[in-house]
């Protein structure tokens, strides 16, 4: 995890292994840990600097926007089970 200030926030970012991808997070603020699924770049930018005063924000690559690893069944790229497969990276993000 490498933390990153740009002058208006501190946040951390690294990946994390999600099957044969490696998704990018963003973390920022304090507060309720929340994950928002999407793009860890495109996230933080649409999302009110007001929230990061009451919420964690994990900002967190969907499948579709990780870089490819080569030839993947399309299921993979479903929300469907995405908290069943999840759960080891939550415990990765939160230290738990």
């Amino acid at each position: 995890m490498t933390q990153v200030d740009k002058g208006r926030h501190i946040a951390d970012i690294g990946t994390v292994a999600a099957g044969q991808f490696q998704l990018r997070y963003r973390i920022e603020g304090s507060g309720i840990p929340t994950i928002a699924i999407g793009s860890a770049i495109q996230g933080p930018r649409l999302v009110s600097p007001q929230l990061r005063l009451h919420l964690r924000l994990v900002f967190l690559d969907h499948r579709g926007f990780a870089a490819s690893p080569g030839r993947v069944d399309t299921a993979e790229f479903a929300l469907g089970d995405f908290w069943k497969r999840s759960s080891p990276m939550s415990l990765e993000l939160w230290g738990g």
